[in-house]
Parts: structure tokens; C-alpha cells; sequence
């Protein structure tokens, strides 16, 4: 063996190198090949440089630090094993020898300290509070930003100024300021009454508009229904979606506001009352609200329709029972209630009022435009306004957006085909205006054409059955065409006008029914609305109208109905017999309604 400090020779069994007296209780050496002699290694006490071999097996290599255990796995390396010793009065366990993947080897002891954990929690900790902290001034930006503005102000104005402006400087600020409320008043007497109180109401509109999506309230009116000076913001909604969206400010209150559900919305102005009037189903209802006060109070409340089992009553006019404030009351009790409560106190439609778009009125708010852009005369007449009722099985209802007169061309049915035909003769046309009030409602019952025979054969007995007339009073009949029903209106609940319907035409001979007549008929008419027939009598059913037509003869078509009106209500205009005709080209009854101004 040879000593690993000097390189001197031993004996296997020395204990101490005879050479140089370094220890070998702890040397363990392997015989290098023939021919080979390891170099002496230097004195490693206070020098932590790695120590290994390289291929020759003569020099030091870089390695890891001497607590490495090297074994060269080569099989042309020398089969040589260093294992350094412990120093003075050391032990080092082996497991001390091994480097780790981190951490640190004291050079003087090899010791291998842990690695260090670096601690990292109060820094994410302090992250944390400085994220509330934002979060909290962020939110109190957005919920209480006038406070906030104010707190900044004065603390900065603490800041700024030490001392007191001296008497120039005083007249300068105020002359600014003077400057700038000139600047955002608009020059027309209504923005300025509006600017005298910029940080109230306007204020709060301004908010409250900002918050709305101008897709679903596309337009706005302005109006100061309940007379305090201060104007209510009607929200419309766009075209397709009835209701309306009312906001009213009060000092105490705010802003608060109401959800209408009629496509019309009509008020008072200075009386502080509006009325949302609308349909769900068959049902009309009418609701009035009182507004001021921060508050809308419902003083009335009613409706009225048609029982769905039995929608005519025994004189074939609609079977409508009507409702005041929870109570069940006739036509005239409600009207009566409605009118002196509301109608009669000069109703006008916030469609006769001036709008704007979502933006436009933002800047009227802010004073950047001025009021008279919005104010369009309170009497705005509307043009193009028409309105078209098909046929239907039910009661419908026009509710008069504005006040005014209105054109209404009521069409009958046509009577029902004697034989392969699917229609018989046509049906009368009348025309003619009546004068409404914003809020006022017409009700409308549209005919129902007759039945062509063939659709009522039985073919088991090859003998005719019996044909039901047309909707709305059209007469019945025995295997040939039944009447057409009429059209006809209601205003406060009396009938004012009727478009005949035709007679059904008879199978066997296949004599055609009779057209619908003008009001100067007078012969072969029924005592009623409805039109004559039998269920058992081979002959074509009659038409209805103000009176229908007379059972027809045997083997005969049936009789047209006659036109009529109430003169006090109802103007004719034209009237037509027979009218080839009809809206649309539809062989059912119908009306169309036109505005025509005041």
C-alpha cells in the first residue's frame, strides 16, 4: 500500500506512514496496474478542491467536493479507491460524504447543512392587504363617488392653500366660476330652470339613464305631469315591446319609477295622473296612478271581458261584465267612473310629446343642449297612424292613443257557397269617423264567413246537414251555404255601427244568397242582428247586420244583412252593397282604423 499523503510505501498493515507519519487507520488502497504509480496527493486539511482522476489515473480531475466517493467505472481506469479521511477528533457518518442536490459543505468540517427554505408568507400576506385595500377604494369610488370627490377636495384644498387668498386672487376664482355656470346653462328659460337645480334632480336622471340599454329604450319624452316643476322621464321601449318605464323624482325619494304594460301611455299634465291601458287576452284593463309625492297611487283600477263559454249574449252583442276596483259593476257605472275620474280632465299621449334619443337627452340633462330641443307642441299631429283588425272568433279592441277623430271601414262576411264553391256572394262596406278621447276604447267583433254545404254532407245517408252560420250572427242552415256574420263596433258599450254580411246561396236549385245591403234597405229583414235561417228548411242562411236578413224562401238563397249606425256617435262617409272587395282580399269580416287628426 502506499501512503495517500506522501505516496510512500507501506506495509498492507501500517498503521502510520513511516515516511511522513500520516495516519492510515482509515486508507484503504487497491493496487494500481503494473507499471503505474499514483502520484502523491497534496495536503487536502484546508483546501476544499475536489479530488479525482482523470483517465491516466495520474492527475486530479474536477469532481465534487471530497465528501464524493469516487469509483471510476472505466475498465481503463486503475481500480484505485481515495476514501478521505476524517480529521482531528472528527467522525463524519458516511452519509455526510454524499453530496446533496442542494445546500451548502462547511470546508473546514464537511459538514453538509439542509437547504435553506426561504419563507415567503408575509410577503404574499402583505400582497393580499394591499389588493383589499384597492378593492375598498375602487368600491367606494363607484357607490359613494360624490363623497369621495368631496373627502379629496377638501383634503387637497388643506394642502394647497396655508394662508388666505388675498383680495385679487378672490375676484379672479369667483369671476372663473361665474364663467363656468354661464358655460353649462343653456340660454332658453326651460334649461335654465333646469341648471338652478343641476345638482338635484338632474343629478339623479342622469345616473338613472346611464344605467339603461338603449337598444330596449331607444326614445324618451319629458313631460312634468304632476306639475312640481320638475319634469317625469318616460323610458319607451323599442318598437315590438309594449310598456313603458315612468321615473318620477322626489327630494326624499329620489328617483323612482313604474313599469307600464300598454303600448299607449296617456296623462294629465299639471293633475299628476297617468294611465296605463292594455289587453291580456280578450281582457281590457285600465289602471290610473296618481304621481307626486314620491309615490304612484292607483285610484283606479277595472277591466272588463267576455265570459269565454258564452262570448254573445242572446242578442248576439258581446257578453262583457266589467269590474271597478274589485267590484262588478254595468257598462255605465264604469265609464262613468273612469270619465269623470280621468277621460274628461284633457288626456293627452306621450306619443304627442317631443323624444329623444338615449344620448341626446344625457346632454340636455347636463345643460350641454337645450330643453326646447325636446318640447315638440303637445298637440303633434300624427301621421300614417292606421291600425288593421282581421277575423277573429272573439272580442278585440282598439284603445284611441290620442284624442281626435278616427276613420273605420268595417267589412262584413261573406255568406256560404250553395255547392262546390267555397264562398257565396259579397258583403256589404261601410265607412265612416268617429270622434275619441285619448284613453277611450272601441270594441270590435269581426264576422265569420258561412259554410259551404259540402263540407256539411253526410255521405253515409247521402242527405245534407245542418250548416252553422257565420261568427258574430250569421244565419244557420239546412245542406246548403249558411249567412255571413257582420262586423260591427262598440263605444261605451252600445253598438254604433254594422257592415252586413251576405246570404248563403241554396243547394238544390243552386240559387245564389243575396249581397249585404247599405242602410236604405227595408225589405226582408229580420227583427235583430241576426241573420235569418233554419236548420231544417232547405234554404241558404242570412246574412246579419244592424238587421240581419229574413229567412229566405224555399229552395231560395238567403237574404244579405243591412248596414246601420247610431248617427249620434258613428258620420258615414260611404257605404257600399255588395263590395267586391273586402281588406286583403279576405272573404271574413275585418275593420281597418285610420287617425285623422283633431
Amino acid at each position: 500500500m502506499f501512503c495517500y499523503k506522501c505516496g510512500g510505501e507501506l506495509k498492507n498493515d501500517a498503521k502510520f506512514c513511516i515516511h511522513c507519519g500520516a495516519k492510515m487507520s482509515a486508507v484503504k488502497m487497491v493496487p494500481p496496474k503494473a507499471g503505474t504509480k499514483p502520484e502523491p496527493i497534496e495536503d487536502i486539511k484546508n483546501d476544499s478542491t475536489p479530488v479525482s482522476m482523470d483517465k491516466t489515473g495520474a492527475a486530479p480531475v474536477d469532481v465534487y467536493e471530497r465528501t464524493q466517493i469516487i469509483q471510476e467505472q472505466s475498465v481503463d481506469y486503475p481500480k484505485t479507491e481515495y476514501i478521505i479521511p476524517p480529521l482531528e477528533n472528527e467522525e463524519i457518518r458516511q452519509e455526510e460524504y454524499i453530496k446533496p442536490n442542494k445546500g451548502e459543505i462547511n470546508r473546514n468540517t464537511l459538514q453538509v447543512s439542509k437547504p435553506k427554505q426561504t419563507t415567503r408568507w408575509p410577503l404574499v400576506v402583505l400582497l393580499l392587504l394591499v389588493i383589499i385595500l384597492s378593492l375598498g377604494v375602487l368600491g367606494a369610488l363607484f357607490i359613494f363617488p360624490d363623497e369621495v370627490q368631496q373627502l379629496v377636495t377638501n383634503i387637497t384644498g388643506e394642502k394647497r392653500g396655508t394662508g388666505a387668498l388675498d383680495d385679487e386672487e378672490e375676484e379672479e376664482q369667483e369671476e372663473g366660476d361665474n364663467e363656468d355656470e354661464e358655460t353649462d346653462v343653456a340660454v332658453d328659460e326651460d334649461s335654465q330652470d333646469m341648471a338652478e337645480d343641476a345638482s338635484g334632480w338632474q343629478t339623479e336622471f342622469v345616473e338613472t339613464v346611464k344605467g339603461l340599454n338603449a337598444s330596449t329604450f331607444p326614445t324618451f319624452s319629458m313631460v312634468d305631469i304632476d306639475g312640481d316643476g320638475i319634469p317625469e322621464i318616460i323610458a319607451n321601449r323599442s318598437s315590438g315591446a309594449n310598456g313603458h318605464v315612468v321615473y318620477h323624482y322626489d327630494e326624499e325619494s329620489g328617483v323612482i319609477n313604474i313599469n307600464t304594460k300598454g303600448d299607449s301611455l296617456t296623462f294629465v299634465s299639471g293633475a299628476g295622473m297617468i294611465e296605463d291601458s292594455y289587453t291580456e287576452g280578450f281582457t281590457a284593463v285600465d289602471v290610473v296612478y296618481q304621481v307626486g309625492n314620491g309615490e304612484f297611487k292607483k285610484i283606479f283600477e277595472g277591466s272588463y271581458s267576455a265570459d269565454p263559454s258564452r262570448i254573445l249574449d242572446e242578442n248576439y252583442n258581446p257578453n262583457l261584465k266589467y269590474t271597478a276596483d274589485g267590484q262588478e259593476v254595468n257598462y255605465s257605472t264604469y265609464y262613468s267612473n273612469l270619465e269623470s275620474m280621468y277621460l274628461n280632465k284633457g288626456v293627452t299621449d306621450i306619443a304627442q310629446v317631443g323624444s329623444v334619443e338615449h344620448d341626446k337627452l344625457l346632454e340636455i340633462l347636463k345643460g350641454e343642449n337645450p330643453l326646447s330641443d325636446f318640447n315638440t307642441a303637445a298637440s303633434k299631429e300624427i301621421s300614417n297612424a292606421r291600425w288593421e283588425y282581421d277575423y277573429q272568433q272573439n272580442i278585440q279592441y282598439f284603445l284611441a292613443p290620442y284624442s281626435g277623430k278616427y276613420r273605420f271601414t268595417l267589412y262584413g262576411a261573406n255568406g256560404g257557397a250553395d255547392g262546390d264553391e267555397e264562398f257565396g256572394k259579397e258583403a256589404a262596406v261601410l265607412v265612416g269617423t268617429v270622434k275619441l278621447k285619448a284613453g277611450e276604447r272601441i270594441v270590435l267583433l269581426t264576422g265569420g264567413r258561412g259554410a259551404a254545404n259540402k263540407y256539411y254532407w253526410n255521405f253515409t245517408t247521402n242527405r245534407g246537414c245542418e250548416v252553422p252560420g257565420g261568427f258574430n250572427g250569421g244565419g244557420e242552415c239546412f245542406a246548403s251555404g249558411s249567412g255571413g256574420g257582420c262586423t260591427d263596433i262598440y263605444y261605451k258599450g252600445i253598438r254604433i255601427a254594422a257592415a252586413a254580411g251576405s246570404g248563403g246561396g241554396n243547394y238544390e236549385p243552386g240559387t245564389e244568397g243575396k249581397p249585404g245591403r247599405t242602410s236604405s234597405a227595408t225589405d226582408n229583414l229580420s227583427n235583430g242582428k241576426k241573420g235569418g235561417g233554419s236548420p231544417s228548411i232547405d234554404v241558404g242562411g242570412s246574412g246579419a247586420g244592424w238587421y240581419g236578413g229574413a229567412l229566405g224562401k224555399s229552395d231560395q238563397g238567403g237574404y244579405g244583412g243591412k248596414n246601420g249606425f247610431d248617427a249620434s256617435a258613428f258620420t258615414v262617409e260611404n257605404e257600399y252593397e255588395g263590395a267586391a272587395f273586402t281588406m286583403s282580399g279576405k272573404r271574413d269580416g275585418s275593420a281597418l282604423v285610420e287617425y285623422l287628426g283633431q
